[in-house]
C-alpha cells in the first residue's frame, strides 16, 4: 500500500523492509545497528541513536504477541527497546496485528494496548481485549466476500 504515496519517508530497522522500499522508490532511512539475522532486523544503540535524530508522524508496528491483559509481547528484548525508542518520536503509533497473535505472551513486554493510539487486526478482536482499550481499533477483513 505504501507504493502509492511517493512523498514519504521511512525510517525502519529492517533491511528487507528499506531494500524493498528502495526498489518501490520510496525515501528511507535504516538506522543501521547490529543485525538480527534471523530477522533481518537492526538493534542495539546505534539503531535506537540513529532513531533519536529523528521524528515521525505515524509508526506502524508488529510484534509477536497481544497477551489476554492486553500487553503487546515478543521474545526480543532487543527490537522491542527499538520499538519503544520509535514510539516515543511517534506522534501516533499503530499497533498492526493478525488473528494468530491475539491471546499470545511472549517473554518481553513492549507496552500496554491502552499507550498505542490505534491498531488494525484482520480479524474482529475480542470483547474482553476491546474493553482494556479507549482508543480507535480498525477491523481490516481483505476477503472478497
Amino acid at each position: 500500500l505504501l507504493s502509492e504515496f511517493k512523498n514519504i519517508i521511512v525510517i525502519t530497522n529492517s533491511a528487507k523492509a528499506s531494500f524493498l522500499l528502495g526498489q518501490m522508490g520510496i525515501k528511507n532511512i535504516c538506522t543501521g545497528g547490529h543485525m538480527i539475522n534471523k530477522s533481518f532486523s537492526y538493534v542495539g544503540n546505534e539503531a535506537i541513536r540513529t532513531i533519536n535524530n529523528y521524528n515521525a508522524d505515524v509508526m506502524f508496528f508488529s510484534c509477536r504477541g497481544l497477551s489476554d491483559k492486553g500487553f503487546l509481547t515478543d521474545n526480543s528484548i532487543e527490537e522491542n527497546l527499538v520499538r519503544k525508542a520509535m514510539i516515543k518520536k511517534s506522534h501516533k503509533s499503530v499497533f498492526l496485528c493478525d488473528k494468530s497473535k491475539i491471546g499470545k505472551t511472549y517473554l518481553n513486554n513492549l507496552c500496554h494496548i491502552s499507550e498505542v493510539d490505534e491498531f488494525i487486526c484482520d480479524e474482529k478482536v475480542p470483547d474482553y481485549i476491546l474493553d482494556l482499550k479507549n482508543q480507535k481499533y480498525y477491523f481490516y477483513n481483505n476477503s472478497a466476500e
